[in-house]
């Protein structure tokens, strides 16, 4: 099962969005509860670890690797599968399913809570990103949306895996709910972890050396111990996300792990690089800034 949004598939390459699976490990989240009566022979209960990578604003042609098939099911290359470079995605294609029929939303908060409850937007009502200071609803917005976001009543993936003797770890964007709401901390939603999750939408820095935006209204919090190291937001991300599965797999705890980088959100300036990829030579100055964050994922 997948949960869907409202919107299809053109919606989701117009704007921004893809990613929110490409399953490397065995089962998924909803597959847990039937896997918890499956017994093995020494009768202990089958728990697979879960990974859900997602990336934010990613198009539908923004990678290395084709989605879009043909009429057959057969991948069909674009021009921008040729621009990009996202090997990391392409490795774990190869080791897993690739979906090419699928729902999302064209923002993000809505596409976070229903990766997080398995609901329609139109159900839990979070039909807009949330503004994190105050309702963005605007003159002409649905009057009972849910800009306060996902809350202590809600039902949530690791919320019901926490029931099941799972360590639950959020890393990385969050956008649950505005400042001062529940979902404002994931750790109120069923994860026992979190690092780097608040109700920003996007850093005030990608770059360690700027403290991740520390000091701005979009500071990316848990992170101080990355900002002398010159890490880009993505590789600290990941090595938290490395230490925690190590320690879930130290402790023999199963382990849901929700791993939302904030890339590749904006275009930012990458260092020049005179080695850079030759591909890159074709295409203005301007165009290669988004490089070193879509080929980190």
């Amino acid at each position: 099962m997948f949960p869907t949004n409202v919107n299809d598939q053109n919606v989701c390459s117009g704007y921004f969005w893809l990613w929110g699976f490409l399953v490397g490990l065995s089962g998924l989240p909803w597959q847990i509860a039937s896997a918890q009566e499956s017994p093995k022979a020494n009768h202990e209960p089958v728990r697979p670890n879960v990974i859900v990578f997602l990336v934010d604003d990613m198009g539908l042609m923004d990678s290395s690797l084709a989605f879009l098939t043909d009429a057959l099911g057969n991948r069909q290359r674009h021009p921008l599968n040729d621009f990009y470079r996202t090997p990391q995605m392409e490795r774990l294609a190869t080791q897993g399913i690739c979906f090419n029929q699928f729902y999302a939303m064209s923002v993000c908060s809505p596409t976070r809570a229903s990766l997080m409850t398995g609901q329609n937007a139109a159900r839990h009502r979070i039909t807009n990103w949330i503004n994190p200071s105050e309702n963005n609803r605007g003159k002409l917005g649905p009057r009972n949306w849910n800009w306060q976001g996902l809350n202590e009543s809600t039902t949530t993936i690791p919320r019901l895996l926490q029931r099941h003797g799972y360590r639950t770890i959020h890393i990385g964007k969050a956008h649950f709910g505005p400042w001062n709401s529940v979902g404002a901390d994931p750790t109120r939603l069923g994860f026992d972890i979190n690092r780097a999750g608040s109700p920003i939408g996007h850093p005030g820095s990608y770059f360690a050396a700027k403290g991740f935006g520390a000091g701005t209204s979009h500071a990316v919090p848990h992170l101080d111990s990355f900002h002398a190291t010159g890490q880009f937001l993505t590789a600290a991300l990941t090595q938290v996300a490395c230490e925690q599965i190590s320690q879930a797999v130290g402790d023999q705890r199963p382990f849901f792990l929700n791993l939302a980088h904030y890339a590749v959100h904006s275009n930012i300036p990458i260092r020049e690089n005179p080695n850079r990829p030759k591909h890159l030579q074709l295409w203005s100055r301007e165009s290669t800034k988004v490089w070193g964050k879509f080929s980190t994922m």
